[in-house]
């Protein structure tokens, strides 16, 4: 896997430098905003390792129903993604039982197909 430097625009001090004159509140923004994406990019990045990993050989992860671990480390990355996605409401335990119940949808044998439940 080729690495992936991170984007200048994440780093508030740079963006920051090039507006000396910015308003105490500005610099806030500024900061909250380079913050929460570089959240995102650390996720999506986490991600594709995840999904580079997951099929190693061939064999994609969770391999069947009884693949804990391959099952585990969805959940994980699930979460992680979702978390991010939903701020706090994630950081109260919304992406942990999320990624919980929707592994459990997938791993059951009788589970309807993809966007079935969504109108």
């Amino acid at each position: 896997m080729d690495a992936i430097p991170e984007p200048e625009l994440l780093f508030a001090e740079r963006l920051l430098a090039t507006c000396p004159d910015a308003s105490p509140a500005a610099r806030r923004v500024v900061e909250n905003v380079c913050e929460y994406a570089t959240a995102l990019w650390t996720q999506l990045h986490e991600m594709r390792e995840y999904l580079l990993s997951s099929t190693e050989g061939g064999h994609a992860r969770p391999a069947g129903p009884r693949d804990e671990e391959g099952w585990r480390d969805w959940m994980e990355a699930y979460a992680r993604v979702t978390r991010v996605l939903t701020g706090v409401r994630g950081e109260r335990g919304f992406a942990a039982d999320e990624a919980t119940a929707e592994a459990g949808r997938r791993r059951s044998p009788d589970m309807p197909p993809a966007g079935s439940e969504r109108g």
